[in-house]
């Protein structure tokens, strides 16, 4: 790991001295023109404070355009195109009356020119300050150990709903590797034998309600498949295959996917492989070799180190540090294994299944709905070794990926068919019947990946036909020694799979395959499964009973359990009534589906749950008050707005443009949420924050710089509300291709078009279309039916000879004869999912798709070169192109130029490494941490002195009982909520937001109930708990008090009374109200104004206004690298104040109770 350390530290030195080197350019750049400028203004009368110039106009653009016209920058003309100026000043001196309004407005045109390039490059300067202070960041980062990691590998985009992308933790990382230990080491329980049994007799099993045919096709393709599966392990075990450069190429891509997961060394090592064809060679060579000796290969017995580190989504993960050679060789061996299995489960899926696809170049919805089937066979597998190392779940959002987007599939895919299908039954139900609900439930398995049994998973793989030797390597790379923080010698694991590993992938599908099976074949119904997350639901709800029934009983044999809180189910009833979820019946979930931030509604809509929202703005808000630098408050303030965007659903006509609506009122909530001050003006709060971190004033900061990509030059501030706002004319185009009619002309302007229910324009089609066809029977005989086509006549007409199953959908149509019918209204209706080529199959694949985000329309020719120039440096998208169509106009105006920044100076690798870094997530948590121990200290305090309010003498003279407990508990917590309010109520109004009351209760409540506990339930000494609770406070305050007295320097105007109240507030405000609620217990009097009372708020005012002039000196001093030291120092005082507040006392009473004789403490322990 030193080497890794070392050319880390070798690559930021480097990055430091390129990006210094090239902002100091920048500036001296900065600096030459402003001066120029000014000194040429002076010159030739255009400035304000020059009085003896000419002022002949003539003279002036003269001056002016001999002073510009020779300025470059980087070999390049700060201004060009003006060539005409001195022709135009040598004929203006010949004939200076035809020529004076010209010269006049050319004047103009070169001033506003000047005034451009000056703001301009005002811009650049303030540009590189903050990409300077972005690496001084950095460095610190690099000291404290903290080395910027890029996002990477299998992000999920939350763990809300199972996506892997949700930014709150969940569990320490102490908690996590507990809870690990906890399953990695302990058996499953689970028997291999038992489990054999098990498949033999109650899943693969010949049924009684298959057909002759289906059990002999079942059977023979089980057959087949062990065949094959024995046969390809005894082929790779003999070496009948070399590992190709092709092979290692493809392994090494996709393991660098996943590269946040890999150690660094490992890392290394592959990206150079990757620009290296001779290591790729030799690589492949090696893997040839280690492969052929695999039967051999055991882990080393020093073990394998595990790192657990945080990814985006907050969450710990372990992170397996196997050496290179063992990594790539299993690699290879997964994705080899996975392609293979893949293939072959495939058809054991299909051998079940009454739904298999059809090739064909025409499409029905039937055939749309069984090629989405086999997407979600065996998903999270392989098909390729090009396609391998994309997972269900994938953090780098950013990745290159080469798979066509039509191959892709997530759990958004899923929500969208519920949606349609449930809209297209209700639709297809013809009048005077009554539709049944869709049932369909949504879940995932509980911490699946720990959960696996080894058992489970080699029992599969032997009834599947792998043999003996091939299970044994499997076996023994399972069993991982492992080496986690804090262990001196390694432990084997019993039990689960490491993460982000496609061996671990393969193992898994094996093991989740059987439950398909077993569900497909027991009730029929297929399931959408995305690895361990889990969609299912048809129209018959026994089905779906059945199918959960089935799911529940192979877990419980296999040794896994369904996550209770990520599942949900749904009855679908689209179209109808008010927006509520209406469960499935028991013994469903009873709990709604919900993904991400969307719950499905029961009437075929979604909605957004703002009560999440709430809870992740408040945390954004927390993230961004953290942020020590410009760009890592852009940075952490873009991510949540992309979480944010993914988890309200990506817009699609199913969810209609209500949807969109609902999206963009949540982004102006979370907006005003976090950001009060501005009534949720981002941009207005960000220039806000960059004016005070400078020191002299700040350019104008126009829209368009902030949020220009910062490849060209911008600060690359997202605009969500753009996101959203460049899909809506997709929308607009589904209304206009599917809901379009002769007697319904659509308005002019969109904004008025009114949004139809899906399918509601199609059905009325096919309604006239049959009557229009029943007609021309009863007019003109049957005999022009012959001439139709095979589909159409498939449509309309039935056999009493041929099943429609046999007339395979027109494909396979008889000659037309007497036995064909005219299918009633209900039958051609019931139909249609089988017609080919149809305008319903048409809208079923729209509807099952997200809206396009479209290209601005029309395209000007500004448009067109600023897209130039973002291709050339790597910029695309259709976001941005929104961004060039709203903002480039004002950039024109702002600074005369697109290519405001010279690409010589843009430092690009410092801007790669900010796009990025992670998100911190460290100081918050502590800071969360320390404010609860704040609330523990005064429930504390509320216990122990408050003796005379909580428990008052009439009170306390009462018999115990369970009233008069209640009464004292009740009085204990309201002077613990009390305390605990004014603070809020003082210091958030101070910085324009609204006091926390409800988040102040809903904090307080448990934590009283935890200290209650802990006291009188556990019994732990008083003093004890006292001095680390003192201690906690104590850190807490010394870290907010600097904290708090920045911000209120930071206000705009901010007064000084608010900085003795925020000091006062933030140091005291707990005390004087428990010190109020005392004096209140003992003498009953609202108001007591003693000559001591006021001695006492002059005395904890004038020592708040000390201790906050203090850190604000110190704060003051932290800009300056010369004063470091001093501002140290004044910290430390901060901190020593605290220490002596909060824990002095406690520390005393803590020594004293652990040193002196037991009988003199006990008045201590009681106390």
């Amino acid at each position: 790991m030193s080497s890794t350390k070392k050319s880390t530290t070798a690559h930021f030195q480097l990055l430091k001295l390129s990006t210094q080197i090239k902002l100091g350019e920048l500036t001296k750049h900065e600096q030459k023109l402003e001066t120029h400028y000014t000194e040429l203004l002076e010159k030739i009368g255009l400035n304000n404070d020059a009085v003896t110039a000419s002022t002949d106009p003539r003279e002036q653009l003269e001056g002016l355009y001999e002073g510009v016209k020779d300025l470059q920058v980087v070999q390049t003309n700060v201004h060009d195109k003006m060539e005409d100026i001195q022709d135009l000043v040598e004929f203006a001196a010949a004939d200076p009356w035809s020529t004076e309004t010209v010269v006049a407005q050319r004047k103009q045109q070169l001033l506003r020119e000047i005034r451009q390039r000056r703001g301009l490059w005002q811009h650049n300067k303030l540009l590189g300050e903050m990409l300077m202070a972005s690496l001084e960041e950095t460095e610190h980062d690099q000291v404290d150990g903290e080395l910027v990691r890029p996002q990477g590998s299998a992000l999920e985009s939350v763990a809300v709903g199972g996506e892997n992308n949700e930014p709150l933790a969940k569990m320490t990382k102490e908690e996590t590797q507990e809870r690990l230990e906890s399953y990695f080491f302990q058996r499953s329980g689970v028997s291999e034998d038992d489990v054999y049994e098990f498949l033999k007799t109650e899943v693969f099993q010949e049924r009684e309600n298959f057909s002759r045919a289906k059990t002999q096709r079942q059977q023979k393709a089980l057959l087949e498949a062990r065949n094959e599966l024995g046969q390809f392990g005894d082929c790779m075990l003999h070496g009948c295959e070399p590992v190709t450069e092709e092979d290692v190429t493809c392994c090494v891509a996709a393991l660098l996917r996943d590269k946040a997961f890999l150690n660094p060394d490992v890392v290394a090592l592959f990206t150079d492989a990757q620009r290296n064809q001779a290591i790729i060679k030799e690589l492949s060579d090696v893997l040839t070799i280690e492969l052929s000796n695999v039967g051999e290969w055991r882990w080393p017995e020093a073990g394998v180190t595990v790192d657990i580190q945080r990814g985006m989504n907050g969450r710990f993960r372990c992170m397996l540090q196997e050496e290179a050679i063992t990594l790539l060789l299993f690699q290879y061996i997964g994705i080899k294994w996975s392609i293979k299995m893949k293939a072959v489960l495939r058809t054991l899926l299909d051998s079940v299944s009454e739904n298999t696809l059809k090739m064909g170049w025409e499409t029905s919805v039937d055939s749309v709905r069984a090629t989405m089937m086999r997407q979600f066979q065996m998903f999270a597998l392989a098909d390729s070794m090009q396609s391998a190392g994309r997972g269900p779940y994938d953090e780098n959002e950013d990745a290159a990926d080469d798979e066509k987007e039509d191959e892709k599939a997530d759990k958004q895919d899923i929500i969208r068919r519920l949606l349609v299908e449930a809209h297209l039954h209700q639709t297809l139900t013809t009048e005077g019947k009554k539709p049944s609900p869709l049932v369909a439930v949504m879940t995932d398995l509980e911490f699946f990946g720990p959960s696996v049994s080894h058992e489970a998973v080699f029992a599969c793989l032997r009834f599947l036909g792998v043999r003996d030797n091939m299970l044994n390597v499997f076996r023994r790379y399972t069993e991982i020694p492992l080496l986690f923080p804090g262990f001196t010698k390694p432990k084997i694991m019993q039990r689960g799979l490491p993460v982000s590993r496609v061996m671990t992938m393969f193992l898994a599908e094996v093991e989740l395959f059987a439950m398909d099976y077993l569900v497909l074949a027991s009730s029929g119904v297929f399931l959408y499964r995305s690895h361990d997350d889990i969609c299912f639901f048809d129209t018959e709800e026994a089905k779906v009973l059945r199918a959960w029934s089935e799911m529940q009983r192979y877990a419980q044999r296999v040794g896994l359990k369904f996550n209770d809180e990520k599942s949900g189910s749904i009855r679908l009833s689209a179209g109808s009534g008010a927006a509520k979820a209406e469960v499935g019946p028991a013994p469903l979930p009873a709990t709604p589906i919900q993904w991400g931030l969307l719950e499905l509604q029961s009437n075929g809509t979604v909605s957004i749950r703002q009560d999440e929202v709430t809870a992740f703005a408040t945390e954004m808000a927390d993230r961004l008050a953290a942020a020590t630098s410009t760009f890592t408050w852009i940075n952490v303030y873009n991510k949540y707005m992309a979480f944010f965007l993914r988890n309200f659903g990506k817009p699609s006509p199913i969810f209609g443009l209500d949807h969109i609506e609902n999206a963009l009122y949540t982004l102006r909530r979370i907006h005003g949420l976090v950001f009060p001050k501005t009534n949720g003006d981002t941009l207005g709060y960000l220039r806000e924050q960059i004016t005070r971190s400078r020191h002299g004033p700040a350019p104008t900061m126009p829209a368009a710089w902030v949020y220009w990509p910062m490849n060209v030059g911008g600060l690359g501030l997202c605009n969500p509300f753009l996101a959203i706002w460049a899909v809506k004319e997709s929308m607009y185009k589904y209304l206009s291709e599917h809901h379009t009619r002769a007697d319904r002309e659509l308005p002019g302007l969109k904004k008025n078009w009114e949004w139809q229910p899906p399918f509601s324009t199609v059905f009325g089609e096919l309604k006239r279309k049959y009557e229009l066809f029943a007609e021309r029977i009863e007019t003109d005989g049957r005999k022009w039916i012959e001439d139709c086509s095979g589909h159409e006549r498939f449509a309309y007409m039935k056999s009493s000879k041929f099943k429609d199953t046999e007339r395979d959908c027109g494909r396979c149509e008889p000659n037309f004869d007497d036995t064909f019918t005219l299918r009633t209204f209900s039958e051609y209706v019931e139909v249609q999912p089988k017609v080919l080529g149809s305008a319903l199959t048409t809208e079923f694949e729209t509807l099952l798709l997200k809206a396009d985000e479209c290209s601005p329309s029309p395209s000007t020719m500004l448009l067109q070169e600023v897209l130039e120039m973002f291709k050339d440096a790597h910029v695309t998208g259709r976001l941005v192109e929104w961004v060039a169509h709203i903002y480039s106009p004002q950039l024109m105006e702002e600074f005369g130029t697109l290519s405001f920044f010279s690409r010589e100076l843009l430092p690009a690798q410092l801007i790669e490494s900010i796009k990025k870094k992670a998100i911190t997530w460290q100081h918050v948590e502590l800071q969360t941490l320390l404010k609860r121990s704040f609330i523990v200290w005064v429930c504390l305090c509320a216990r122990t002195q408050l003796t005379d309010f909580v428990n008052p003498p009439e009170l306390a003279r009462r018999p115990s009982s369970i009233r008069k407990a209640i009464i004292c508990h009740a009085r204990a917590l309201f002077a613990a909520i009390a305390a605990n309010s004014l603070g809020t109520t003082i210091i958030r109004p101070i910085f324009g937001a609204a006091p926390q009351y409800e988040d102040t209760v809903r904090l307080v409540v448990p934590i009283y109930i935890l200290v209650e506990v802990v006291v009188d339930v556990l019994r732990i000494p008083m003093p004890v708990l006292n001095a680390i609770v003192g201690l906690s406070v104590s850190w807490l305050k010394a870290f907010t008090i600097p904290k708090l007295v920045m911000e209120w320097q930071s206000i705009e105007n901010a007064h000084m009374f608010a900085f003795v109240a925020l000091s006062t507030a933030n140091l005291y405000a707990s005390g004087v109200v428990l010190r109020y609620l005392a004096n209140y217990g003992r003498s009953h009097r609202l108001v007591e104004l003693s000559v001591g009372a006021v001695v006492f708020i002059l005395q904890i005012v004038g020592t708040s206004a000390v201790i906050g002039l203090v850190a604000h000196v110190a704060n003051h001093f932290l800009q300056s690298p010369e004063k470091a030291l001093e501002a140290r120092v004044l910290y430390f005082c901060v901190a020593w104040f605290a220490l002596n507040k909060y824990w002095k006392k406690a520390l005393g009473d803590m020594l004293v109770f652990l040193l002196a004789p037991h009988d003199k403490t006990k008045d201590i322990k009681t106390s």
